[in-house]
């Protein structure tokens, strides 16, 4: 729909806990997550949601679907420290993960893929973007 004067949407989530949970985190937090963004730039870092890409200075990296949607939303979020458990609501929807360790698994990835930038551990549970 064009011209609703919406701002965002929320995609396939499942169960009106897992809605009302994510509307609340969103709130709570006031986190950006803008799926309806086709790219977003950060510094050297470009996210291609379209193709489902991510590069780091002209450099493909290879992502798994959580990996590139935990990437997505910390690069809406670059000045944010967001805990594991805003992830789960915001990305995956609450009912998503039943653990939250499954979560810093991808982010250990996505980490490692990033040779080690870009995201930082801040504290037990709470990473941040650090643009380059």
């Amino acid at each position: 729909m064009t011209g609703t004067g919406g701002d965002d949407f929320i995609e396939k989530i499942i169960g009106l806990g897992s809605l009302t949970g994510k509307i609340k985190t969103v709130l709570r937090r006031k986190l950006i997550i803008r799926k309806r963004f086709p790219v977003i730039y950060v510094g050297d870092l470009y996210i291609n949601r379209r193709s489902g890409s991510a590069k780091v200075r002209n450099k493909e990296i290879r992502l798994s679907k959580p990996e590139f949607e935990l990437l997505f939303f910390f690069a809406q979020n670059p000045d944010r420290v967001i805990a594991v458990d805003h992830l789960l609501g915001n990305v995956w929807g609450i009912d998503a993960f039943s653990v939250g360790t499954s979560v810093e698994v991808y982010i250990e990835l996505l980490i490692q893929k990033l040779n080690g930038h870009w995201i930082a551990k801040i504290s037990e549970g709470k990473y941040r973007l650090l643009p380059e």
